[in-house]
C-alpha cells in the first residue's frame, strides 16, 4: 500500500468512527429516553402501588412478554442485513425486502397475541393471581400494537434517521410517563396502568410507521406501500432462514431476563419479584449505553463487510471497543456507588436497597455485553447466524440448569447472577467465533444478490 492510499483508508476509518459516534449519540438519546421512561414509571408504580404490587406487574409483563414472542419473531436482523446494500443499487428490490420482514413482523405478531389470550386463559391467573386473565391479555394487546415498531424503525436506521428515531422516542416516552402518571393519580390500579401502557404503544406505532413510509418514499423515489414483493422471491427463504435465528436469539435474551421473573414469583413471591426488577431496572442503565452502540453499528458494519471493506470494518471495531471497554467499567463503578439512592428512588423506600446485590450482578452482566457489544452483528453480517443461534440454546439451557438452585439459595440476587453469569458465558463463545468470522475471508451473507453467494464459509 502506497503512502497516498494508506492515508485514504485512515481517513475512510475515522470518517466511518465519526459518523458511528454520531449514530450513537442519537440512539442514545433514544435508548436513554426508553429507560428514562421505564425506571421513572417504576418509581411512580412502586411509590403509588407498592413494591409487591409492581411484582405483579412484573409477572404479568414477563408472562405476556415470553408467550408472545415465542411466536413474534424478529425481523430487524434480517431486514438490515439483506436490504443494505438494495438501498443504493435497487430501490425496488430494497422496497421488496422491507415489505417482505414487514408482512412476517405483522402476521407472527398477531400470532403471539393469539398465544398469550390462550396462556391467559390457562394460567393466568395462576401465575399472576385475581385478575391474571384480565391484566395478561391486556397486556397482550400492549405487545400486539408495537409489534410492527420493529420493521418501522429498521427502515429509519438503515436509511441513517437516528435523529428522527431520537426525537420521535422522546415525545413518545415523555406520553407513556403523563398518561402512567394520569392513571395512577386518577384510578390507581395496575389495569389502568396497563391501559396507559397500551394507549402510549398506539401512537408510537402509527408516529413510527408514518415517519418510515415518509422518509423511505422521500429518500427512494418510490412509496414503500407499493407492493414489490415479487422482485425478491429468492430471497425469502434465506430472509426467514436469519429472522429464525435472529429470534432464537432475541427469545434466548429474553428468557435470560423475563424466565427469572416467573421462577422467582413462584418461589419466593412477589415482593422479591419486586426486588429483582427494581434492581435489574437500575442495572439496565449500563445496558442502554452497549445498545446505543450495537444499534448504530449493525448497519454500518454490514455496508463495510459485504462492500468488501474488510479492513476498514475490523479497523471500526477496534477503535470502538477502545471507548466501549472503558465506559462499561466506568458506568458499573458509578452505579456501585450510588446503588442506595438509586434503588430507595426506584423502590419507594428503604425495603428496595435489598436489591443492590441484584444491582451488582445485573451491572456486571450488562457490562459484559457492552464491552463486546460487535460480537453478535458481526456473526450475522458475516453469514454466521446459525452459530449464534446454536450459542443462544445452550446458554439458556445452562441458564435454566442453575437458576432455580440459585433462588433457592439467594432469591432475586441468585436470579441476577444466573443472568450475570449466563451473559458470560454467552459473549465469551460468541467473541471467540466472532473473531474468528473477522480473520475469514467468507463473502457475507445476505449481502449479495444471488443465492450461491449467499452462503458463507463455516467458521473454523
Amino acid at each position: 500500500m502506497t503512502g497516498r492510499s494508506w492515508l485514504r483508508a485512515r481517513l475512510r476509518s475515522a470518517s466511518e468512527l465519526r459518523a458511528l459516534a454520531r449514530d450513537s449519540y442519537y440512539v442514545g438519546l433514544w435508548q436513554g429516553s426508553t429507560a428514562v421512561a421505564e425506571l421513572v414509571q417504576i418509581a411512580l408504580i412502586t411509590h403509588a402501588l407498592g413494591l409487591a404490587e409492581y411484582g405483579r406487574l412484573a409477572l404479568v409483563i414477563a408472562f405476556a412478554t415470553l408467550v408472545s414472542q415465542l411466536f413474534d419473531v424478529r425481523v430487524g436482523t434480517s431486514a438490515t442485513i439483506f436490504a443494505a446494500r438494495e438501498l443504493t443499487r435497487s430501490p425496488e428490490r430494497a422496497a421488496g425486502i422491507m415489505q417482505f420482514n414487514l408482512l412476517v413482523d405483522a402476521l407472527t405478531g398477531g400470532l403471539g397475541f393469539a398465544a398469550v389470550l390462550a396462556a391467559a386463559a390457562l394460567l393466568g391467573a395462576g401465575v399472576v393471581g385475581g385478575a391474571g386473565f384480565g391484566l395478561v391479555a391486556l397486556y397482550g394487546l400492549v405487545l400486539l400494537a408495537s409489534t410492527i415498531d420493529e420493521s418501522s424503525m429498521t427502515v429509519l436506521r438503515l436509511l441513517d434517521r437516528f435523529k428522527l428515531i431520537a426525537l420521535c422516542t422522546v415525545v413518545i416516552e415523555g406520553l407513556r410517563i403523563a398518561l402512567v402518571a394520569g392513571a395512577l393519580a386518577v384510578f390507581g390500579t395496575l389495569t389502568s396502568v396497563v391501559v396507559a401502557l397500551l394507549a402510549a404503544r398506539l401512537v408510537g406505532g402509527g408516529v413510527y410507521a408514518t415517519a418510515a413510509a415518509t422518509v423511505f418514499r422521500r429518500a427512494q423515489g418510490r412509496p414503500l406501500t407499493r407492493l414489490a414483493l415479487a422482485g425478491v422471491r429468492e430471497e425469502r427463504r434465506a430472509m426467514l432462514a436469519m429472522t429464525v435465528h435472529s429470534s432464537v436469539v432475541s427469545y434466548a435474551r429474553i428468557t435470560q431476563v423475563q424466565l427469572p421473573t416467573l421462577l422467582l414469583g413462584g418461589l419466593a413471591g412477589t415482593t422479591q419479584v419486586g426486588i429483582y426488577k427494581v434492581g435489574m431496572a437500575a442495572a439496565a442503565s449500563v445496558g442502554k449505553l452497549a445498545d446505543t452502540a450495537y444499534v448504530s453499528f449493525l448497519p454500518r458494519f454490514t455496508r463495510l463487510w459485504s462492500g468488501g471493506r474488510r479492513a476498514e470494518a475490523r479497523r471500526l471495531i477496534r477503535q470502538a471497543s477502545l471507548i466501549a471497554v472503558p465506559a462499561m467499567t466506568i458506568a458499573v463503578l458509578a452505579l456501585v456507588v450510588l446503588r442506595d439512592p438509586i434503588l430507595r428512588l426506584l423502590g419507594g423506600g428503604p425495603a428496595a436497597t435489598a436489591a443492590g446485590g441484584v444491582l451488582i450482578a445485573g451491572a456486571i452482566g450488562q457490562a459484559i455485553n457492552g464491552a463486546v457489544f460487535w460480537n453478535v452483528g458481526v456473526l450475522f453480517a458475516s453469514g454466521h447466524a446459525a452459530a449464534m443461534s446454536k450459542i443462544s440454546i445452550v446458554v439458556a439451557v445452562a441458564q435454566l440448569a442453575m437458576l432455580a438452585p440459585l433462588i433457592l439459595a439467594f432469591e432475586a440476587t441468585g436470579a441476577a447472577l444466573s443472568v450475570c453469569l449466563s451473559s458470560a458465558l454467552a459473549n465469551a463463545i460468541t467473541t471467540v467465533l466472532a473473531r474468528r468470522a473477522l480473520r475469514s475471508a467468507a463473502p457475507a451473507a445476505g449481502a449479495t444478490t444471488t443465492v450461491k453467494r449467499r452462503t458463507a464459509e463455516p467458521l473454523p
